[in-house]
């Protein structure tokens, strides 16, 4: 392959994808970023019932063992499950969404900005009103047709 053929599939690259590591996060073969994100996301959720934890794109997607999601479950998922345990330098924090689903998959509840408040949300007390406030307040639900309400 010559040198400017090369240079014009970067270039393309490069404009269609923008850079290296956002193009990746949109392959179809999970990069290691999205699998260690996975893989942390399910050492953090251990304690509670999950069937599945995945990551689509920059979306993580935790499915729950129970039928009927309660908000209360949603939030002790964010806050002790996710937030707590997070590190400073977790691939958890590249994710644009968090997903807490039923064990279907067709209801729950879809947070929909990414994990960079959780330190804020650590330092306040347990149960903190402002907390449950400002998660639900980044949160829409998911219906079960897949689409949110």
């Amino acid at each position: 392959m010559g040198t400017k053929f090369k240079a014009f599939i970067a270039i393309g690259a490069l404009a269609l994808g923008g850079t290296a590591a956002a193009s990746a996060w949109r392959s179809a073969s999970p990069c290691p970023l999205q699998a260690q994100a996975q893989a942390e996301a399910k050492e953090h959720l251990d304690a509670w019932d999950v069937t599945s934890v995945e990551v689509k794109d920059r979306s993580l997607i935790i499915k729950m063992n129970v039928g009927h999601l309660t908000e209360e479950l949603y939030i002790s998922v964010m806050t002790d499950g996710l937030c707590s345990r997070m590190r400073a330098d977790t691939p958890l924090k590249e994710m644009t969404e968090v997903q807490v689903l039923n064990r279907p998959g067709g209801r729950g509840y879809i947070y929909q900005t990414d994990l960079s408040d959780c330190r804020a949300f650590v330092q306040r007390p347990e149960g903190d009103a402002r907390t449950t406030f400002d998660i639900l307040s980044r949160t829409r639900m998911q219906a079960p047709d897949g689409v949110g309400l």
